[in-house]
C-alpha cells in the first residue's frame, strides 16, 4: 500500500459509510484519471483484487452506491471505481483543493474524523479545528535544526494543513478498458 494521499484523507469520507473500506481493498484514491479526463468533482478509488468473495462482495457494494458513475480494470488485479462528489460536498472539495480545512462544513470535519477514527491529538484534527499542538508539530518540522531564536512561527490565522499536491492525485497508469462518458 502506498502513502496515504490528502483525497484518501479529506475527500474519501464524503462518499459516506457505504465506501467504509473495512477490509482494505481501497489501496489509493485520486481526483484525476488519465484515462477518464473530466473536470467534473469525482474520486477514483484504487482496488487491489485479492480474489476473495470479500472483495467481491465490497466492490459490488460500492456499484450500489448513488454516487456511483462507473469502473475498468487497469490489469487483473486492479480495478478503477469512479464517483461523483455527492452535491452537498461541492463547496467543501473546492475548499479542500485550495487548502482551506479549517473552512469546510462542520459535518463533513466530523465524517472525516469518524471515518479515520482520528482522534484530537492528531495531526488532521488539529489541521480542521487550528489547533495549537498542530502548529507547533509544523514549526518544528520547518525549524528541524535550527536554533529556537531562528525560528520562523507560522500566524495562527493561517491555515496549518498541508496543501493538495496535484501529481499524486492523479491516476497515471494507461488502461485499453477505460469507459467513455
Amino acid at each position: 500500500m502506498s502513502k496515504r494521499n490528502r483525497s484518501f484523507t479529506y475527500i474519501l469520507p464524503m462518499l459516506g459509510n457505504e465506501v467504509l473500506d473495512m477490509e482494505g481493498f481501497i489501496s489509493d484514491t485520486y481526483l484525476k484519471d488519465i484515462n477518464n479526463p473530466t473536470n467534473n468533482r469525482r474520486l477514483y478509488l484504487k482496488l487491489d483484487f485479492d480474489g476473495s468473495d470479500s472483495y467481491t462482495r465490497f466492490e459490488s457494494q460500492l456499484e450500489w452506491s448513488i454516487y456511483y458513475v462507473d469502473k475498468y480494470d487497469v490489469n487483473k488485479n486492479t480495478t478503477i471505481v469512479i464517483f461523483d462528489i455527492p452535491e452537498i460536498y461541492h463547496n467543501d472539495y473546492d475548499l479542500i483543493l485550495e487548502g482551506k480545512y479549517s473552512q469546510i462544513s462542520e459535518y463533513l470535519k466530523e465524517d472525516i474524523i469518524e471515518y479515520h477514527e482520528f482522534t484530537d491529538f492528531s495531526f488532521v484534527y488539529g489541521a480542521l479545528y487550528r489547533k495549537e499542538f498542530a502548529y507547533e508539530i509544523v514549526e518544528k518540522r520547518i525549524n528541524k535544526g535550527l536554533e529556537e531564536d531562528h525560528w520562523t512561527y507560522i500566524p495562527r490565522e493561517q491555515e496549518i494543513g498541508i496543501l493538495i499536491d496535484e501529481e499524486s492525485e492523479i491516476f497515471k497508469k494507461k488502461s485499453k478498458n477505460v469507459i467513455n462518458e
